[in-house]
């Protein structure tokens, strides 16, 4: 998508929330993590994921997505806000024990994994909530054709080193976890 200011996240993040129960699945592994929550778009899994995890690093590269964050994440002391691409990330190799991405693959593009598990501390995990391509049900999301498979993201991901450890599929959802050697 070219128009990132276009969207209207106070809207996305109402619709995001019908996710977060699909959030308590990954509980035990962000428990005191620090987290990179990579496309956040308008904070709704970043405030999720905050409530156990060490820290939270949400990155957008739209104004209107840094603007809703700070409006709608100011309370959280434990998330900070940066305004950045995946590609360009100001972070150092294995600063991150967890690298989250929600609804957002398929626009990061699987070009950028080389540089986000380059974040990822060894012996932790890459985490991706989206939308199942072969979901025909649910009328709204990207179109089918742009949708990731999760076949796709896996053999990415294995490709780079990482191994799923875990899958669980909600509504028009799935959620990897892919744990780095």
């Amino acid at each position: 998508m070219d128009n990132w200011n276009s969207i209207d996240y106070e809207r996305l993040n109402s619709m995001s929330a019908g996710l977060l129960p699909l959030m308590s699945k990954i509980t035990g592994i962000i428990k005191g993590k620090d987290i990179l929550d990579v496309a956040a778009g308008g904070g709704v899994f970043a405030a999720e994921l905050s409530k156990h995890a060490k820290s939270v690093i949400a990155v957008d590269q739209s104004d209107s997505a840094i603007d809703t964050m700070k409006k709608v994440l100011s309370e959280y002391k434990n998330i900070k806000i940066i305004k950045s691409t995946a590609e360009s990330i100001p972070l150092p190799e294995k600063s991150v024990g967890i690298v989250f991405t929600a609804n957002a693959l398929h626009d990061i593009g699987l070009q950028s994994l080389t540089k986000l598990i380059g974040l990822i501390k060894d012996g932790g995990y890459f985490i991706d909530l989206d939308w199942d391509k072969e979901d025909k049900e649910f009328a709204y999301g990207p179109p089918i054709s742009i949708r990731l498979s999760a076949s796709d993201v896996t053999a990415s991901l294995k490709s780079k080193g990482l191994e799923l450890s875990d899958r669980y599929d909600y509504r028009s959802h799935y959620l990897l976890v892919y744990k780095k050697g």
